[in-house]
């Protein structure tokens, strides 16, 4: 790894996560939501593979790139609206990751390697983007499942629930019932999953 190449790379997806309008609280403050989103799903990465390869962690870096600038509510609301919203988000946040290792003087294989894990194109034959969709569910179940819930309806909160579950290498699943989540939230994933107080 070119150490300094990769500190360029990252430091210029984080400036962009950093112009996220939204704001979310934490420890420091409010923070844009998508540099806090990064920093967190980094470090799940760093916590599932003890020596992540430099395009994983590219990768991560740029899973959200720019997402504030398609919101949600630009399309209708149904199941193929959100499919079609998600793959224009999943085009977008590559050819912007695209842009910068570009600018950056990345070779067009590690390029054409960290498209293919935003995309998850890879999934989920691939491992690297085993680990990327465990990072991503447990970081929803970690930090958005509450929001989550609290505005949806119960029987889609557990079905989403279901589907992500599904989704989770056996390691994360087990991961995911150490984490600390509040009572109603520790319910609805048990009983999601079927699993007895």
């Amino acid at each position: 790894m070119d150490a300094r190449r990769y500190r360029a790379a990252t430091d210029a997806m984080l400036r962009v996560h950093a112009q996220d309008p939204r704001r979310e609280r934490d420890a420091d403050g409010e923070q844009p939501v998508e540099l806090l989103y990064t920093r967190r799903l980094v470090a799940w990465i760093d916590r599932l593979e003890s020596a992540p390869s430099e395009e994983l962690l590219l990768a991560a870096h740029g899973l959200h790139l720019s997402r504030w600038t398609i919101p949600r509510d630009t399309y209708p609301r149904t199941r193929q609206a959100y499919h079609d919203w998600r793959d224009r988000l999943r085009a977008l946040h590559a050819d912007e990751t695209e842009a910068v290792l570009r600018e950056c003087l990345y070779d067009d294989a590690t390029v054409e390697r960290v498209r293919a894990l935003v995309l998850r194109s890879t999934y989920p034959d691939d491992p690297e983007s085993r680990l990327i969709e465990d990072a991503v569910s447990l970081l929803l179940l970690e930090r958005q499942l509450g929001e989550f819930a609290a505005k949806t309806e119960r029987p889609k909160t557990l079905r989403v629930i279901r589907r992500v579950w599904r989704r989770m290498t056996p390691r994360a699943q087990e991961l995911a019932l150490s984490l600390p989540l509040t009572p109603d939230g520790a319910r609805l994933v048990r009983e999601a999953i079927g699993a007895s107080e």
